[in-house]
């Protein structure tokens, strides 16, 4: 981190909940802050929980081998691929009683639907994290 008199120093930002807001609070005057990658990450994850509690009253759950920035993408994404495969099933039913396929054979059908979209989804997620 820099101060105004442009040297550069050591110094600690608090990151908490407080009346509905999150506040930082700086060790005296800060021009610019500069963080390293992983503290950066740090800064976005206290950030993000110091959020989470304002929002809500209460600090999130804590797991302490988990990311809360992390698992809130992880249920956007479920939630959106949840409402996706709603929708293909949907499709699916209708597609497979017009067809008059038994109610096994469409329920098998759709499962192996769900289940090839699922494959795709961890090999897209396998081949991005490479």
């Amino acid at each position: 981190m820099s101060q105004g008199n442009g040297k550069a120093t050591g110094g600690t930002i608090a990151v908490k909940a407080q009346g509905g807001s999150v506040i930082f609070v700086m060790p005296g005057a800060v021009d610019f802050v500069q963080l390293d990658a992983q503290t950066a990450f740090n800064f976005a994850e206290a950030t993000a929980r110091a959020a989470h509690e304002a929002r809500f009253g209460r600090p999130p759950p804590d797991g302490a081998d988990r990311s809360y920035l992390a698992g809130q993408v992880r249920a956007r994404l479920t939630e959106q691929f949840h409402a996706r495969m709603v929708r293909r099933a949907s499709l699916m039913m209708n597609r497979l009683a017009a067809h008059n396929v038994t109610p096994a054979k469409a329920a098998a059908d759709i499962v192996d639907a769900i289940f090839a979209e699922v494959d795709r989804q961890d090999g897209l997620a396998t081949r991005a994290a490479k």
